[in-house]
């Protein structure tokens, strides 16, 4: 039997499965969670709003009328903006609880992305005179508006060429899905996920290497040319793959569950209806796809740190908390300080394994990396980084390993 072989046999016992059982476990935990506490929709009960959740709020947004979903031409964003205008309470400045603006929401909430920037700014592109009533030059000139706005924020960052290249490929007009609303809530917990299974790939890797220093094995190990050769290599790749199949057994029932439930058809909704200054031409299924294959990567570079302070440090708990400690701190940087002022150690963060799950938030804005003078779209930095930290990662892992004394 080859060394990759037995190194896999070793990696998949009893107490490594149980953990892949209990990634699935939790996986379903958070997919039923999510559908039956965050996928919500409302229903007018007695002249008021109540909320419905899970398969009563499927049923009931399935049920609505087509009006001002589909393809968002201008025609029908005014429509959509004139019926929420006129279903104001004048009094509370709330909506009231009328049929239309339950149909209305998802279009006019792309609207009010316009309000959003408009904070902070001594002449905003919009006069917003009251909160509560949609400006119907928005609607009308919708497109030529967010145009203008994706091209200030580009001339801000001194990146007009590659965004007005861009924005030459974004497909218009965008298009909305009656269940977008729903695929938005799944893709923001499907990022906690990523986290569960990033601190799953440290506990489950930490011990990759020390272990053979703390139960006298590497000695043995190191006798040996064979050993010498391949063992580390092999463990390695064992490792990887055991993370590959944690991940999958953490994902797959969540997106298959939502899949079942939900359909997929506000996938093909244009990703502008989560960011509308994006300049990325994709629907929500598309980057969502791309959010799993660099999430997976990326799990994997943070297993192959993991790895090589395995080697380093020669201790299973050493090496658990220093990993957990930096998934932390990446994440405390991201809640805390999202939103600020870019720093050199945002920008050095962004490339970083341990913050993984914020890969979605790239496509949020236009951004890029500047090397030489030379610009690239900071979503393919980070792809290319991490593939090059699992090679160089586990390169550093196997020649630290057969030096170390």
């Amino acid at each position: 039997m080859s060394i990759f072989l037995i190194e896999t046999k070793k990696k998949f016992n009893k107490k490594n499965i149980v953990i892949i059982f209990l990634c699935i476990c939790v996986s379903l935990i958070m997919a039923l969670f999510v559908y039956n506490n965050s996928i919500y929709t409302g229903e007018i009960v007695d002249n008021k709003y109540n909320n419905i959740y899970g398969d009563k709020a499927v049923s009931q947004i399935l049920s609505f009328s087509n009006k001002y979903y589909g393809f968002l031409e201008n025609d029908k964003l005014v429509q959509a903006a004139k019926s929420y205008n006129e279903n104001v309470n004048k009094d509370t400045k709330r909506s009231k609880p009328v049929y239309e603006n339950l149909i209305n929401s998802d279009a006019c909430s792309i609207m009010y992305s316009f309000l959003y920037i408009n904070h902070g700014r001594e002449n905003p592109q919009i006069e917003w005179k009251d909160d509560a009533y949609i400006p119907l030059q928005i609607p009308e000139k919708f497109y030529e508006l967010r145009h203008r706005e994706v091209m200030y924020q580009a001339e801000k960052m001194n990146v007009v060429e590659k965004v007005a290249e861009m924005e030459k490929e974004v497909k218009l007009p965008f298009y909305l899905d009656k269940t977008a609303s729903f695929w938005r809530v799944i893709l923001e917990f499907f990022s906690v996920l990523v986290i569960i299974a990033i601190f799953a790939s440290v506990i489950t890797t930490a011990p990759s290497f020390s272990e053979t220093f703390e139960n006298g094995t590497r000695d043995i190990l190191m006798n040996s040319k064979l050993g010498q050769k391949c063992f580390a290599k092999n463990r390695l790749i064992a490792e990887l793959v055991y993370v590959s199949i944690m991940f999958i057994a953490i994902i797959i029932p969540y997106l298959s569950f939502m899949l079942f439930k939900i359909g997929y058809s506000g996938l093909n909704t244009s990703f502008q209806y989560i960011s509308l200054f994006s300049s990325v031409n994709a629907s929500i299924g598309k980057i969502f796809l791309i959010y799993i294959f660099v999430s997976w990567i990326g799990v994997l570079a943070m297993a192959s740190l993991t790895m090589l302070f395995s080697s380093l440090l020669k201790k299973t708990y050493a090496t658990g908390i220093l990993s957990i400690v930096m998934v932390i701190v990446a994440y405390a940087n991201s809640i805390f300080l999202r939103g600020g002022k870019s720093t050199l150690i945002d920008k050095v963060l962004s490339v970083m394994p341990m913050n993984t799950a914020e890969y979605i938030f790239v496509f949020s804005k236009n951004q890029f990396l500047n090397f030489g003078g030379f610009l690239f779209k900071l979503p393919f930095v980070i792809v290319a980084f991490y593939l090059l930290y699992i090679i160089v990662f586990s390169i550093m892992s196997a020649k630290t390993y057969r030096r170390m004394q």
